[in-house]
């Protein structure tokens, strides 16, 4: 999947946070990243999750929204992507949509990478949340980052 003039984060999970996604009596564990957008206006992704993992949640943590597969599971090598741009918001497997697993508090219609001021310093941070016994899933967000016509 090739978006011009995009910049690309992955969030591959090592040992230890991959086992600490794996559900015990103290919950669901999530792991994420920080990063800087350089835009001056919001951004909608493309979101790749490539499995294994199961009820897999992406939070922006700066905006509070989310995007809750809760009772989906991507299996070993399978890629979910989550098209968050204007004219496509869609959630898919391949060409089968999976957007039926999508909680009705999810927000594909708004779901965006911030930018400054809402976002301090155009810090957005992002996280994936599921269940995980093997394997290493990888979150992967590609954007364009936007600006204002001055």
């Amino acid at each position: 999947y090739t978006v011009p003039y995009a910049a690309v984060y992955n969030i591959a999970l090592n040992e230890t946070q991959r086992n600490g996604l794996i559900v015990a009596t103290s919950g669901t564990a999530v792991y994420g990243t920080a990063f800087v957008y350089p835009g001056d206006y919001d951004s909608y992704p493309v979101i790749t999750i490539t499995g294994p993992i199961g009820d897999p949640v992406i939070t922006n943590l700066v905006t509070g929204e989310k995007l809750d597969f809760t009772g989906g599971t991507i299996g070993s090598a399978e890629v979910w992507t989550i098209d968050t741009r204007y004219g496509n918001k869609t959630a898919k497997s391949g060409t089968t949509s999976v957007a039926n697993f999508l909680s009705g508090d999810s927000d594909l219609t708004s779901f965006r990478i911030v930018a400054a001021p809402v976002a301090t310093g155009g810090t957005n941070v992002i996280t994936l949340g599921g269940t995980v016994t093997s394997g290493t899933p990888i979150l992967s967000i590609v954007y364009n980052a936007r600006y204002m016509s001055h």
